[in-house]
């Protein structure tokens, strides 16, 4: 005997229990509930009125779809899923157990998402998207057709993935960031809000990019390249050496470019060589300080140059 909970106006969610799903079939015909063939659901569940389920879908324990949701030919839900009101799952859908979607939520035709998935309300999956487990997405998110994102990313309000992407696992996009299709970011990688990419894009692992940037088609950064806010990389840009010292005061960044930024100051390589004096007074630099960051800028000055050529060769 297993029990199925619907909707009565005035008591509430109401226990039914059954052993064949035939046998509530006045019910659902009352609340306009539509059941396939061979669907199975698991004990304690929640259908909520105008619920559509595909021929072969199975729901496991404790499952909660709100009204009005549609689940294609063959889905799966895992233990405890829940979804709001009106979303809708393309054919041989499979979620893991314990995820969550918000109302009006659309996944298209094989989509797969791992255990503990939360999808904010509006999302939307294209075909044949896979998330890894505990992945987080912000409201109204869209991901284009085959997008893959390993375990743990978070995305937040209204960002937008092209077909193809791929994110490894622990990446985090801030609100309304853009992705062109194709693009691969690296494991652990963050982006700040309003961040853009064209197509192709590759960051590699633990990536850092600051509010604001915008990067044209085909970048490429390396590992562990950091972009301060609202830094702009044309087309083809490739930045496959970066470099960060923590030095005694501020830390000093270089990826590849003929920049420096020393703490929230950044000057071109030349700039920082015939004035860096003047600017370490400013900054209330001790002698000691002034013959360090000299060091660190003549050693990047040594590298960039290497770099150049090499690339010219």
């Amino acid at each position: 005997m297993k029990t199925l909970y619907l909707w009565v106006s005035d008591k509430g969610w109401t226990p039914f229990q059954y052993n064949e799903l035939s046998e509530l079939s006045p019910e659902f015909e009352a609340r306009n509930i539509k059941l396939g063939d061979r669907c199975e659901l698991g004990d304690r569940c929640e259908l909520g009125d105008r619920c559509k389920l595909g021929d072969g879908c199975k729901l496991g324990y404790r499952c909660e779809l709100g009204d009005g949701c549609e689940l294609g030919y063959g889905c799966k839900l895992g233990y405890r899923c829940k979804l709001g009101y009106r979303c809708e799952l393309g054919d041989g859908c499979k979620l893991g157990y314990g995820c969550e979607l918000g109302y009006g939520c659309e996944l298209g035709d094989r989509c797969e998402l791992g255990d503990r998935c939360k999808l904010g309300y509006g999302c939307e999956l294209g075909y044949g998207c896979e998330l890894g487990n505990r992945c987080e997405l912000g409201n109204r998110c869209k991901l284009g057709d085959g997008c893959e994102l390993g375990d743990g990313c978070k995305l937040g309000y209204g960002c937008e993935l092209g077909y193809g992407c791929e994110l490894g696992d622990r990446c985090e996009l801030g609100d309304r960031c853009k992705l062109g299709y194709g693009c691969e970011l690296g494991y652990g990688c963050e982006l700040g809000n309003r961040c853009e990419l064209g197509n192709r894009c590759k960051l590699g692992n633990r990536c850092k990019l600051g509010d604001g940037c915008k990067l044209g088609d085909g970048c490429k950064l390396g590992y562990r390249c950091e972009l301060g806010d609202r830094c702009e990389l044309g087309d083809g840009c490739d930045v496959p050496k970066s470099l960060f010292i923590s030095a005694s005061r501020h830390t000093v960044s270089y990826w590849g470019e003929d920049v420096i930024q020393i703490g929230c100051k950044r000057y071109t390589i030349s700039e920082w060589q015939k004035h860096f004096r003047k600017i370490g007074e400013a900054e209330g630099y001790s002698p000691e300080q002034m013959e360090e960051y000299k060091g660190y800028i003549d050693l990047i000055a040594t590298m960039h140059k290497t770099w150049k050529v090499g690339a010219a060769d």
